[in-house]
């Protein structure tokens, strides 16, 4: 009997509880973990089902007919693009501004800076794909910025998104790297290196913004959990893992 009713009352939940389904970009894994966490408190009966990559390629993924109710996007062209294609429900959104840094394992980057590059011990410099990933994209500008792009190019180990650029990072792939703030500052990453955080004057701010995206069953819970993100709550979430808000 006992059996019984456990197996009724997951039914009833399977039955009661709806999904959205979110695409964000790599840098957003930790922030969105919490995010869904506070979410679910207030909505015990919706479920977030998150899936991270890089925001060039989850854009493919959308315009190609994948399932997903909300996109975050590192990248605002990404966004745009989107609304280009119509894919998208309402208006766009900025729900936080990325800050890039430059972490190593082996290399002092808080006292040498932007110099850690030309340190000796540094071999391999590990970046997000610039075709793919807004963070990547910046960090070109950066080197560029300060004239690094030519004397370090051949060094450079491309990742195919920030979250696997930070896994090279931790492994020792590569002896410095960029990376995202939020990213550096979590537990696996901050215990075993450190991170200096770029001047903002070295790259075009990352404006990360957000759509809704048009699916055949448009869901309202969708919609709330996009206004949530967007909420005061949701902005001390936001600075708590180092992004700036609007």
């Amino acid at each position: 009997m006992k059996q019984f009713t456990i197996t009724l009352l997951l039914f009833i939940i399977s039955i009661t509880a709806h999904g959205v389904n979110v695409a964000a970009a790599s840098n957003l894994k930790l922030v969105m973990e919490e995010m869904k966490t506070v979410f679910i408190k207030q909505h015990s009966n919706i479920n977030i089902y998150l899936t991270f990559g890089s925001s060039g390629m989850l854009t493919q993924q959308i315009i190609n007919g994948a399932n997903f109710d909300l996109f975050l996007s590192a990248d605002k062209d990404c966004t745009h693009k989107i609304i280009e294609h119509k894919l998208n429900i309402g208006d766009l959104h900025t729900y936080a501004f990325g800050k890039l840094v430059l972490y190593s394992t082996s290399v002092d980057v808080v006292r040498l800076g932007m110099k850690s590059l030309n340190d000796t011990k540094v071999h391999k410099i590990a970046i997000a794909n610039p075709s793919l990933a807004s963070y990547g994209k910046s960090t070109i500008e950066v080197l560029k910025r300060i004239n690094q792009y030519q004397s370090v190019q051949k060094k450079l180990v491309i990742a195919e998104n920030i979250s696997q650029c930070s896994q090279y990072l931790i492994s020792g792939n590569a002896e410095i790297g960029f990376t995202a703030l939020s990213l550096a500052m979590s537990y696996d990453m901050s215990s075993k290196g450190s991170y200096f955080i770029v001047p903002d004057r070295y790259y075009t701010p990352i404006e990360q913004t957000c759509l809704l995206i048009k699916t055949p069953n448009p869901t309202s819970e969708a919609v709330l959990f996009q206004k949530f993100i967007l909420s005061a709550a949701a902005k001390v979430i936001w600075k708590k893992y180092g992004y700036g808000v609007p």
